[in-house]
């Protein structure tokens, strides 16, 4: 079951950023980039915890191991993918980013976090054990949230 006060929002499509500044969409990407690295590091840190009191100790290089293959960490993968993506958008020696790439990165963080699709139950398992991660995750949704209140339609 999900905890209390869990974002249930169907229906959230980003369409556009049309009139919003290219450096504006950098700063409200980098916002939601932000939150969801916090929130990814807090997951990898327990995710990573559940592992040492099943295996013992792991060594950061071994971390990074398991993380890129072992199945238990499978899960995270797509949080990793996705700062990749905005940091590869965000990269210096691209031109400044276009709307409809910001409303797909805005896209691909709503599903990530957002309950009852492509969320994980390993997620939501977490979350529900551990009022902390609620609370990053808050701050990841009210990121998307203060970008789509920018310029980001409904559709």
């Amino acid at each position: 079951m999900l905890p209390s006060g869990f974002p249930r929002r169907p229906g959230y499509h980003f369409a556009t950023l049309d009139g919003v500044s290219p450096d504006r969409i950098h700063a409200l990407l980098l916002e939601v980039r932000q939150a969801l690295l916090v929130l990814h590091k807090a997951l990898l840190d327990r995710q990573r915890a559940e592992y040492e009191d099943r295996n013992g100790r792991v060594a950061p290089v071994a971390l990074l191991e398991l993380t890129l293959n072992n199945p238990e960490f499978a899960w995270l993968r797509p949080f990793s993918r996705l700062v990749v993506d905005i940091d590869a958008a965000l990269a210096p020696k691209h031109a400044p980013i276009e709307g409809p790439i910001a409303s797909r990165l805005l896209d691909s963080a709503l599903r990530l976090v957002r309950p009852g699709e492509a969320v994980e139950s390993r997620y939501v398992e977490m979350m529900s054990n551990d009022p902390d991660l609620i609370l990053l995750h808050a701050s990841v949704v009210q990121a998307i949230r203060d970008a789509r209140a920018e310029g980001l339609d409904r559709a």
